[in-house]
């Protein structure tokens, strides 16, 4: 067995086990799409006469953003103070300006200044 005998592609049966959810059946399709697009960025490469990497390039920048979208769809992001349960939790202890207890809030305060009610 020699270092070269799957010709670097490591990376890119991870990326299809991956994009698949290790499921083997859909694991053949996503192999098939994988090489449909690096065999058409080697031939967008060859036809405007650019550089071999170029194609190589194209790829990782198709699959990184697939990985991007894919983390997005199965997470959520939030930021502090914008979780849904956090939002919850001010609404619900939130006092409406009328309510007796803000009523009688302002009153106590008011008398501890000095003025009358």
């Amino acid at each position: 067995i020699s270092t070269t005998i799957c010709g670097g592609q490591g990376f890119t049966a991870v990326l299809v086990s991956w994009m698949a959810k290790f499921n083997p059946f859909i694991m053949v399709p996503a192999a098939f799409l994988i090489i449909f697009m690096n065999r058409g960025a080697d031939e967008i490469a060859t036809q405007f006469q650019l550089n071999q990497s170029f194609a190589d390039i194209l790829m990782g920048i198709i699959l990184f953003f697939l990985i991007g979208c894919e983390f997005f769809i199965n997470y959520k992001v939030y930021f502090r103070g914008s979780h849904p349960a956090t939002v919850a939790a001010q609404d619900v202890t939130k006092i409406d300006d009328n309510s007796p207890q803000k009523v009688a809030e302002t009153t106590e305060e008011t008398v501890k200044e000095g003025e009358s009610c």
